[in-house]
Formats: structure tokens, C-alpha cells, sequence
């Protein structure tokens, strides 16, 4: 047992050696590199924002910081059901219509895939003939179904208690959603 223990007369013994030099030559391409991501990379892969309105409750609050993952969708498809963002620009003109700037975000539930057929009357949603759950008053007839093309989808809020409740935002191209 005794080995296992430093006494006084091997204390002198032990070499301590000095604090390795930092060998700034390899060190500085590692921290190009990371300071390159940080400040490239990530302002073009990822954004916040505060949410504004309630019009996503209970998914969304107002004041909540939300991150928007802009490469998320190049890597896996939109499901139903999916939250996403997207700028006001021409896939929703009853916004710019009200006056919401181009580059304002808003958020949307999908509910219409390329592909579906989407109509409403008196306030209720039809996805492919089946009735959306929810009363949809905002949201305008649609007597003639809509079949989205290949790049389209619909999308919808959903508090039930927000003014704009049900504005239905059809044809979303696939270039228009932000994450």
C-alpha cells in the first residue's frame, strides 16, 4: 500500500512541467472556421422573431421568441398539421391588402398538401371532402373545390377567439415558406 502514496522524500522527485506554449498557427484556422459559422452560416440557416398576434394559440403566443429553422424544410417534407412560417408577400394578399408589410412574418397550420382539393362554405373547411374540425368564420366560400398543384399547400390559423380566425392562406408555394 505504501507505494501508492507520495511521501515527503519523493514530493522533490516529481517533475512538474511549465504550461504548454499555444501553437498559434494551427490554432488560428480553427478559430476562422468557427467564427466563419457562426457569422455566416447561422444568420443564413436560422432566425428569430417574436410572435405578434394570437391568431396560433395555443401553438403560439403573443411575446414568445420563436427560432425558424430555414433549412429545415430542404431536408424533410411538409406534413399536415405542420406550423410554418412565411413572409406576407403575394400568397397572401388579404394581408397586404390590410396593410401587413411584405417582410412581416406570419404563421400558419397546413392543412392541404399538393395535391388536395380544399372548398369551404358557411364557415367550414373541406380537405379532400372531409370536413376540417372547427368553425372557420373568417374564412370566405370557396364553392368550387381548389385542387393544389404539385408545389402548392393551404394553410390556416387557429384560436378560435382571434378576430382573424380561419384566414385561410391558399397556394403556398414551397419558395414562400421561410421554415
Amino acid at each position: 500500500l505504501r507505494e501508492h502514496f507520495v511521501d515527503a522524500k519523493n514530493i522533490a522527485k516529481l517533475k512538474y512541467s511549465s504550461r504548454p506554449k499555444i501553437n498559434w498557427s494551427k490554432l488560428a484556422p480553427i478559430i476562422i472556421t468557427l467564427t466563419a459559422i457562426f457569422y455566416i452560416f447561422l444568420p443564413l440557416s436560422f432566425e428569430y422573431d417574436i410572435i405578434s398576434t394570437n391568431s396560433m394559440i395555443p401553438a403560439l403566443r403573443p411575446n414568445e421568441i420563436v427560432i425558424i429553422n430555414k433549412l429545415f424544410y430542404s431536408s424533410t417534407t411538409i406534413k399536415r398539421g405542420d406550423i410554418i412560417t412565411l413572409k406576407a408577400t403575394k400568397a397572401t394578399p388579404e394581408l397586404l391588402k390590410l396593410g401587413v408589410p411584405k417582410s412581416y412574418r406570419i404563421y400558419r397550420k397546413v392543412i392541404a398538401l399538393p395535391g388536395d382539393t380544399v372548398a369551404s362554405k358557411d364557415g367550414q373547411v373541406y380537405v379532400n371532402k372531409k370536413l376540417l374540425q372547427g368553425s372557420f368564420s373568417k374564412v370566405p366560400n370557396i364553392e368550387n373545390p381548389v385542387k393544389l398543384d404539385s408545389n402548392s399547400y393551404a394553410a390556416i390559423s387557429i384560436n378560435p377567439k382571434f378576430d382573424g380566425h380561419g384566414i385561410l392562406v391558399m397556394e403556398i408555394q414551397q419558395k414562400d415558406i421561410l421554415g
